[in-house]
């Protein structure tokens, strides 16, 4: 019997941490991530190791007006506000050359552009599946979008890694229905 080695890391920048610390704070954390991440393809390659970067679909962009451009139309509705990522909005700046914490193009085309590396979702904007006011539906078009923004650059996604690990078999059901295997995370 084979076994296998599975490793899957998340990719989210702040948007995995806006709620719950500050760019002051974790800042620079956040910003050592783009040393991290071109040594640890380096590594991966060298080695012949394949990887799943569970990516958050904002980071694709470059520019918050492409970003602003593609938003779903069912958003989340979130009981407590502070934990959206659309409410987030007002605090990114214009792109990634200005704004290094939100935005991740270049890194994702690094990603992209490695053998042995796939992309998987972490959602489109780090979606808080169980949190109040957070629909199925809202999670499905969030999905799609995900797959959208990672079509455009010929990634498809088959997986996702669930942020702060919240699911149900609603969401599994609801994923597998947008062609993503929602057992995963």
């Amino acid at each position: 019997m084979n076994g296998a080695f599975v490793i899957s890391l998340d990719f989210e920048l702040n948007w995995g941490t806006f709620d719950g610390t500050t760019i002051e704070a974790y800042g620079e954390n956040l910003l050592g991530v783009r040393q991290v991440v071109p040594s640890l393809l380096d590594l991966f390659a060298a080695h012949q190791i394949h990887v799943t970067w569970a990516t958050v679909g904002f980071l694709f962009y470059e520019t918050k007006a492409e970003l602003l451009k593609d938003l779903p139309t069912i958003q989340p509705a979130y009981r407590h506000p502070e934990y959206s990522s659309y409410n987030w909005m007002q605090h990114v700046g214009a792109d990634e050359a200005t704004d290094p914490y939100h935005f991740g193009k270049s890194l994702v085309d690094q990603i992209i552009a490695t053998p042995g590396q796939t992309i998987g979702t972490h959602t489109y904007c780090h979606l808080s599946c169980l949190e109040e006011g957070v629909t199925i539906e809202a999670f499905k078009a969030d999905l799609e979008a995900a797959k959208r923004v990672a079509a455009r650059r010929d990634v498809p996604i088959q997986s996702i890694v669930y942020p702060r690990n919240q699911s149900s078999p609603a969401h599994f059901k609801a994923a597998q229905e947008v062609g993503i295997d929602g057992r995963s995370g």
